[in-house]
């Protein structure tokens, strides 16, 4: 649960995940007020997903769904080509 609430912006807690004794004193810190987290999540009706989150736009009246935050992969460097010809 925590990872899906990372995952949406709600809670952030240092490294990758946590784990049951070894990680119990970890800080884990709620990035808004939970009032307003209540207020961002609705129930969606559907097994898999079971809540939508909804962020409001303070410059407009209607909400929208969040949307996750991109996973940012590492980029490998490509492959070097070999300058030698093997023509004799």
């Amino acid at each position: 649960m925590l990872l899906r609430a990372r995952k949406y912006g709600l809670v952030d807690f240092e490294g990758e995940m946590l784990f049951q004794r070894q990680d119990d004193k970890k800080l884990i810190t709620m990035q808004m007020p939970l009032s307003e987290i209540r207020e961002c999540l609705k129930p969606s009706g559907d097994p898999g997903k079971c809540i939508q989150i909804i962020k409001k736009n303070p410059t407009s009246t209607d909400s929208t769904p969040a949307q996750p935050k991109p996973v940012q992969a590492e980029k490998k460097p490509a492959p070097k080509k070999s300058t030698k010809s093997n023509l004799k």
